[in-house]
């Protein structure tokens, strides 16, 4: 969340996440512990989100899977973003990141 918050204006993410959870859909975050990433995962509750930490880990990307689609988004510049949709390469990414989700608290 530090490098997405320095990249992206934090009106801006909160109104995403406010609507996200209007639509009533749910997301779950692995983050690198930080001030931005402890004041998003205080938000949790309220915006049907679930947050677990990561220590020595260096997150300069996005990373989100969603049905049979896989959305990178680079907050390094310039700035760049790509969306896969391929079920194979979706399924195969949401394994490993129940993996880590597993092993982490």
């Amino acid at each position: 969340f530090e490098q997405m918050f320095s990249a992206i204006e934090a009106d801006w993410m909160w109104q995403y996440a406010k609507r996200r959870t209007e639509k009533g859909i749910k997301a779950f975050s692995i983050a690198k512990q930080g001030p931005q990433a402890a004041n998003v995962r205080a938000k949790d509750a309220a915006q049907l989100r679930e947050t677990r930490f990561v220590k020595e880990v260096n997150f300069e990307t996005e990373i989100n899977i969603y049905g049979n689609k896989v959305a990178m988004l680079s907050f390094r510049r310039p700035y760049a973003g790509v969306v896969i949709e391929d079920r194979a390469i979706a399924q195969t990414l949401g394994s490993m990141w129940k993996i880590i989700w597993n092993q982490v608290k």
